[in-house]
């Protein structure tokens, strides 16, 4: 069994799906982790877009949705793909 070595300039840490967890989940484990960055989520052609800072949710987008509104459309999905894009940061605070 041979153990490749990391990259020099790699990114540390997992890449990979979860599957069987929903958003709220994700975003739970993110403020756990004091998560500070965007989730960006997608489904069935639809984009929305969850900003933390420091585990904290304050802001969200959907369409023409903002704060609350958007942030409880996005996590009404039944599924989707996320990404999480960390050290993204908004000026906006919407949700407090």
């Amino acid at each position: 069994m041979s153990v490749e070595q990391p990259l020099k300039g790699a990114a540390v840490g997992f890449e990979g799906e979860v599957s069987g967890l929903g958003l709220a989940d994700i975003i739970q484990l993110d403020a756990v982790n004091r998560f500070s960055g965007c989730i960006d989520v997608q489904y069935q052609g639809r984009r929305g877009l969850v900003f933390l800072k420091d585990g904290e949710i304050v802001h969200a987008e959907c369409a023409d949705l903002t704060g609350e509104a958007a942030f409880y459309e996005i996590v009404s999905w039944p599924g989707g793909r996320f990404s999480h894009q960390e050290n993204v940061a908004t000026t906006r605070s919407t949700i407090r």
